[in-house]
């Protein structure tokens, strides 16, 4: 992820789009089983993002050795969290305060509609 900050191009945009559709996230939660509460961290328009990170050790770091929970979401999970209308999302933010990579809402919905339902053929 550090390399798409010294060098954004299409083709380390494209790999890392990649990578990220076929890995799990860490997701912070506090709450209960069937009730649980995602961690969101505002930008300096107020525009809330979901909090996820790419593995424990970033978590652990994150975190700081105090006890946060946390749950295992594929990538297509979080696409279906960050645009359900309900939660008000402008996007989610990967390692936020480390090599931090920024989803927005536009592009999470954009990815979500080229993601053909399990039950439909192309």
């Amino acid at each position: 992820m550090g390399i798409i900050r010294e060098d954004p191009s299409e083709e380390n945009m494209l790999a890392l789009l990649k990578e990220t559709a076929r890995s799990e996230f860490i997701v912070p939660v506090d709450g209960k089983e069937g009730d649980f509460r995602f961690h969101a961290v505002s930008d300096s328009k107020g525009c809330r993002h979901m909090v996820v990170f790419s593995d424990r050790g970033v978590f652990d770091k994150a975190n700081a050795g105090k006890r946060q929970n946390g749950v295992v979401a594929g990538f297509e999970d979080i696409l279906d969290v960050v645009t359900a209308d309900k939660m008000e999302l402008a996007g989610f933010v990967i390692n936020p305060g480390f090599e931090e990579v920024l989803f927005g809402r536009d592009m999470c919905d954009m990815i979500k509609e080229q993601i053909a339902p399990k039950d439909e053929s192309v």
